[in-house]
């Protein structure tokens, strides 16, 4: 399930051809929190097209780059050599990463893909690799009442859980699922009329922090 490696040599061009150069801008919005030293898990980061908008911040951060997909991996290490960050490339899911804590978790176009019993484990595992004062910076596509919205967001479901063997069926109300885990959302961006939101999130207190190490 969620696969990726059929349509890697394609996502960035399919995701121009639509949204043109949003979805890397709704990602990125919020890139200018990260401070210098930071540890930054990526999940799901797809080709890699982030990588060197990270490395462009010209801070010193430590990637941990996490993706399914064996082809995502292959070409976001040709994003490489970076300037001021390092990367650790991961192949697999969240139980990879063991019990490593991080500054800031990136979650972009990543919640989507569950079902809605599999995405409550995902935000909790999440909640777990985050240190106590961290940072969840999600970006993704939000339900909204709009018509095209609605028939944009039920193709592209049609169409990944066609061509990756997408899991979800349909688009989840993401804010619901990170506040029942202890999240609180500090701030956030639309883009796209509306369709697609960036957001920053933190716990609300450390009561709220797990000890991590637990596999999904």
């Amino acid at each position: 399930m969620n696969n990726f490696n059929l349509i890697s040599a394609v996502y960035d061009h399919l995701a121009r051809l639509v949204f043109g150069n949003t979805l890397i801008n709704s990602q990125t919005q919020y890139y200018g929190e990260l401070k210098n030293g930071d540890k930054v898990l990526i999940v799901g980061g797809g080709t890699g097209h982030v990588l060197n908008k990270l490395d462009a911040l010209r801070k010193p951060l430590i990637v941990n780059y996490l993706d399914k997909s064996e082809k995502m991996i292959t070409m976001s290490k040709k994003r490489g050599p970076f300037q001021n960050i390092k990367v650790n490339y991961i192949l697999g899911e969240l139980d990879r990463l063991g019990n490593v804590h991080h500054d800031v978790v990136l979650a972009a176009f990543f919640l989507d893909v569950f079902t809605e019993e599999n995405l409550a484990k995902v935000i909790r595992r999440l909640n777990q690799l985050l240190k106590p004062a961290g940072s969840l910076i999600v970006t993704d596509f939000v339900n909204t009442p709009k018509i095209w919205h609605k028939v944009l967001i039920g193709l592209m479901y049609i169409f990944f859980r066609l061509t990756t063997r997408l899991e979800g069926k349909r688009l989840l109300d993401f804010d619901f699922y990170l506040k029942g885990e202890g999240f609180v959302k500090d701030r956030c961006q639309p883009f796209f009329d509306g369709m697609i939101e960036s957001a920053i999130y933190h716990k609300q207190s450390e009561m709220n922090y797990l000890p991590s190490g637990a596999d999904l």
